[in-house]
């Protein structure tokens, strides 16, 4: 079975600049021009929330060269009903690859192998669609980033604001593009010329003047040193915003040929403190020692059978949250997912995790690991701080 539980992509890309004037008609002379923060805030708002039904094209380039591209149908009522089905796919076998989701349940069919594999999570989670994880702006972190309003330009036959979206400093992404099509990762390698880490450049979205929905989304990247490394781009050529869905519309059922797979999920626990969940483990929790702003928010133990794992999540006020994973299992990321090593005085790792940058080290008889979406050096100076308890 290939590994994997959705379409979705998380991948670099190049920015393409563009002067205002290649771009379409900007406001006429005694018409406001939108605000673009708001534009942009209205649009990250309607990807998480909106559901829509419609047809896309999803497009990787690295140096002008296509890598692949996949045009889907996707239907989706967010948080957690969706259903993408590959319609057409360049480079990589998924044509006819299917991922419904319906709240803790995903089916994922993966048309090559004729096989369909059923997850279900616990009844309190559910699975995140590809739609909101395109890119890597995130809705709260619109406050942290510089947004430009660019002008209009016509997609398809919808007149839509351009809005350019410029992260903070120091971002790092891994040199990689990652393409998960049906039930497979593509890692597909970004040449570098040098071992410096590479950084978001920026984010471009079209967003329908009507509906406030991003018609298309081009997701930028750049070297330590400016150079562009690769394109993403993700544009409709259908798209109905807040249709009406028949009852079974996030219903699956494998074809009559295909081999049918029950996969169980990692059993979580969560506590309310830190306390609780060192009552619950096997071994001593260390006091961490973190900045005031941070507030405990919950201790995730993994597998409770046998817990060797424990995530401590902290949450500020902006609401960024940070998680510090204490282990006993000294699992190192992998290869791949390495950025930098012998950073801060830990002498850790850097590395990219599931929803951002990572920094792993260890200590004696523990393996520490600080995840979450704050810039690399914030996140090295946490863990110089907790250190070695």
């Amino acid at each position: 079975m290939r590994a994997g539980h959705r379409l979705a992509i998380a991948f670099a890309t190049v920015t393409i600049l563009l002067l205002a004037s290649c771009l379409g008609v900007t406001p006429g002379d005694g018409e406001p021009e939108p605000d673009a923060d708001e534009l942009a805030l209205n649009a990250s708002i309607a990807l998480s929330e909106e559901a829509i039904e419609g047809v896309r094209t999803e497009t990787v380039t690295e140096d002008g060269g296509e890598l692949r591209n996949v045009t889907v149908a996707v239907t989706e009522a967010p948080p957690d009903r969706s259903d993408v089905e590959v319609l057409r796919a360049e480079h990589v076998p998924a044509e006819g690859d299917r991922t419904v989701i319906d709240g803790p349940v995903m089916w994922s069919y993966d048309a090559g192998a004729e096989e369909a594999e059923r997850v279900e999570t616990e009844p309190d989670h559910h699975w995140l669609s590809d739609t909101a994880e395109f890119g890597f702006v995130r809705g709260p972190d619109l406050d942290r980033y510089d947004v430009e309003y660019v002008g209009t330009e016509t997609v398809g036959d919808r007149e839509a604001h351009v809005v350019e979206i410029v992260p903070p400093e120091e971002v790092v992404v891994e040199r990689s593009v990652d393409v998960l099509v049906g039930q497979t990762e593509y890692r597909l390698p970004v040449r570098t010329d040098d071992e410096r880490a590479d950084r978001v450049a920026s984010e471009r979205w079209w967003i329908d003047a009507e509906t406030e929905y991003p018609v298309r989304q081009e997701v930028t990247v750049r070297d330590a040193d400016g150079e562009p490394i690769s394109t993403a781009t993700r544009e409709y050529e259908e798209l109905t915003v807040d249709p009406e869905f028949e009852d079974d519309a996030f219903t699956f059922e494998p074809p009559a040929d295909a081999e049918v797979i029950e996969r169980d999920t990692v059993e979580r626990e969560r506590f309310d403190s830190v306390a609780e969940a060192e009552a619950f483990l096997p071994f001593e929790l260390p006091d961490l020692d973190l900045p005031d702003r941070y507030e405990f928010d919950a201790a995730i133990v993994t597998d409770p059978e046998e817990p060797t794992t424990v995530s401590l999540l902290y949450v500020d006020e902006h609401p960024d949250s940070v998680s510090v994973t204490v282990s006993v299992d000294r699992e190192p990321p992998p290869d791949e997912d390495v950025v930098d090593e012998g950073v801060g005085a830990v002498d850790g790792t850097l590395y990219t995790g599931a929803f951002g940058a990572a920094v792993y080290w260890e200590c004696e008889d523990y393996a520490y690991s600080v995840l979450g979406l704050e810039d690399p050096d914030r996140l090295i100076e946490l863990a110089e701080r907790i250190g070695c308890p």
